[in-house]
């Protein structure tokens, strides 16, 4: 009677280690049944807190980000961020105004962009948690952007057509229209709502992948119990 018992335990957990890290998303049942064969065959960690500790490092990474891209200078001072003209613009079109523009409007609109990465984090799914924190040095960052930029960008765009707007883009209308015609450059026009949200998401998911480079290097020894568990 033992044997017959023991078998059907050993497996599901045969099939939970197989089937589990190739799922794209996990209902609440699945993950408690992960979660207990974890437990069972002595994992580190349970596919629940895989998940949670996910979403920590880039809430993490979103935050270390806003607060360096959002300060004065996060983008115009920060070689790494810096905002420049598309070459098309830049041999045509005096430099110092319409770089401050897109600079200062990518800077302000760092933290409601933030506000949109938190809303998304908490919501996204995470589709396979194990292999993500054992993954490459930036995979929990680049699952997070190959999967959720498209959303974010559609999102941002109203943000940052606001900022440009604030910031005095209007006064280079005509002759950001007048460098599209000339330079002819890829046979589409030049968009700087694109151009701005797109550099600035570049600037936003940088930060995050190096928080998470961070966290990996050091082990999260200054972090939460549950990172600490994972790395």
């Amino acid at each position: 009677m033992r044997l017959i018992l023991q078998f059907p335990v050993s497996l599901f957990l045969s099939i939970t280690l197989l089937v589990l890290p190739g799922m794209a998303g996990w209902g609440d049942s699945l993950k408690e049944m992960g979660d207990t064969g974890s437990k069972a065959i002595g994992l580190p960690y349970t596919p629940t807190e895989a998940d949670a500790g996910i979403r920590e490092v880039l809430h993490m990474g979103t935050d270390y980000a806003v607060a360096e891209l959002g300060k004065d200078g996060g983008f115009a001072a920060n070689p790494a961020a810096s905002i420049p003209l598309p070459d098309m613009l830049s041999s045509m079109i005096g430099e110092s105004g319409l770089l401050s523009s897109f600079n200062t409007a990518a800077e302000s609109s760092v933290e409601p962009i933030g506000g949109l990465f938190h809303k998304t984090i908490d919501t996204m799914d995470i589709g396979n948690p194990a292999s993500m924190v054992s993954g490459s040095d930036t995979s929990i960052t680049d699952y997070f952007e190959e999967t959720a930029r498209p959303t974010l960008k559609e999102l941002a765009r109203p943000i940052v057509e606001q900022q440009l707007e604030t910031a005095g883009l209007g006064a280079y209308t005509n002759a950001i229209s007048a460098a599209q015609l000339m330079s002819n450059a890829s046979g589409s026009p030049f968009n700087p709502t694109d151009y701005v949200t797109d550099k600035a998401l570049d600037a936003m998911f940088m930060y995050i992948g190096d928080q998470e480079k961070d966290l990996r290097s050091n082990g999260a020894a200054n972090a939460s119990e549950l990172l600490k568990k994972l790395f």
